[in-house]
């Protein structure tokens, strides 16, 4: 199957924060690797793949379920606290799906997951799903490394139970929908931070060929087989050197839209590696996105507690400038002040030191939230 490449019409957006998107008269715009796709899921990638050389989307892992102090409050958000207004991009997680679970392994219940997703959708929101499943092997966690990618190919003693399990996420998956009942578009991360080592599908744990064959099973069975024809498929690595380890296992263009890492900052000391080490892989990443025609993302991202008054501006923003990406999303917060080991969070709250400094990076005219997507996408049609 081959990807369509269609001319871009110049279009130019107003009225998103006073700025306006700059002609790419030159530009081609590549066309999901589902010919089947939905009308929606075909508008947001054309969306991304244009809006990236201006925009970046800024994005919040279970941002509507709950934040720091609170949890499962009616349209409650860290960020809406801040800045008036709700991400751009949603990140939700479905671990746990797989074994029938009304609750993720975050204890958010499946059935709020589908409201929030709907909801941001309403907002202008874009929602994305990674899959921390639990070894089909052992029983155990995603962090669980006991070898599993080949037995859950075809011919594996595991493969019936990963079909099972596949069978239940398509179930989720398709019944996201708005509310005309059309499926809601989501950005489908499967198997993320592949060139890590603590999931047990991570390279370290599977032959390459298994897991270029346990990706194209999988978006086989919910593509072709269940015609789940909103999902945009995510490929997602952790570090890598060169453009050759982050392609490495790549399954290939007929079963990827999207490429993307994930890479944290691991202390406040490490401000000046992670800024050089972000640049130069944002770089190599869209080096690629360009050969390939595909949009780029930081699917991960965030330094914990945030204690650097001036990161949001000092670092992200400066990481950013020269490397356009469609969307960056931070880790999610939760917990209570007075359970220190609970606190975890990577998105400012009020009062939290680097508040001032993250409003004023959304006020950068290129970083996008919920009601600037919404302006954009009601102004955007494909050619």
């Amino acid at each position: 199957m081959k990807n369509i490449v269609l001319p871009l019409i110049c279009i130019a957006f107003a009225g998103c924060k006073n700025a306006s998107v700059k002609p790419l008269e030159t530009d081609l715009i590549r066309s999901l690797s589902n010919p089947a796709a939905t009308a929606s899921a075909r508008q947001l990638y054309h969306n991304l793949q244009v809006w990236q050389k201006d925009y970046t989307m800024v994005g919040h892992q279970d941002d509507l379920a709950y934040g720091v102090e609170w949890k499962y409050e009616y349209n409650r958000s860290d960020i809406k606290d801040l800045i008036g207004d709700y991400p751009a991009v949603l990140g939700w997680d479905i671990g746990g799906l797989e074994l029938n679970s009304d609750k993720n392994l975050d204890q958010v219940p499946f059935d709020s997951m589908r409201v929030y997703m709907q909801r941001g959708h309403e907002w202008g929101s874009i929602n994305t799903v990674s899959w921390h499943l639990r070894n089909p092997v052992t029983g155990g966690n995603s962090w669980d490394t006991s070898r599993a990618v080949k037995n859950i190919l075809p011919g594996g003693d595991k493969h019936a139970l990963y079909i099972e399990w596949l069978s239940v996420v398509a179930d989720f998956l398709g019944s996201v929908k708005d509310e005309k009942g059309e499926m809601i578009p989501i950005l489908f991360r499967p198997y993320h931070e592949l060139t890590g080592h603590w999931f047990w599908w991570c390279k370290p744990f599977a032959d390459q060929n298994d897991f270029v064959q346990l990706w194209k099973m999988t978006y086989d069975y919910l593509i072709k087989e269940r015609k789940l024809n909103h999902l945009i498929f995510v490929y997602n690595t952790a570090e890598f050197d060169s453009k050759e380890a982050f392609l490495l296992y790549y399954p290939g263009d007929e079963y990827v839209d999207m490429i993307s890492f994930d890479a944290y900052q691991h202390g406040v000391e490490k401000q000046v590696q992670f800024l050089s080490y972000m640049k130069e892989k944002i770089s190599l990443m869209n080096e690629i996105g360009a050969e390939k025609n595909m949009p780029t993302a930081v699917a991960e991202t965030g330094l914990e507690a945030i204690p650097d008054t001036t990161w949001w501006t000092g670092t992200v923003q400066a990481f950013l400038k020269d490397n356009p990406t469609s969307y960056i999303l931070f880790w999610r917060n939760h917990g209570w002040k007075e359970s220190l080991q609970s606190m975890h969070y990577y998105m400012p709250y009020k009062g939290q030191v680097s508040a001032d400094n993250f409003v004023k990076f959304m006020q950068d005219e290129k970083m996008l939230s919920a009601k600037d997507v919404k302006r954009l996408a009601n102004k955007s049609n494909i050619p």
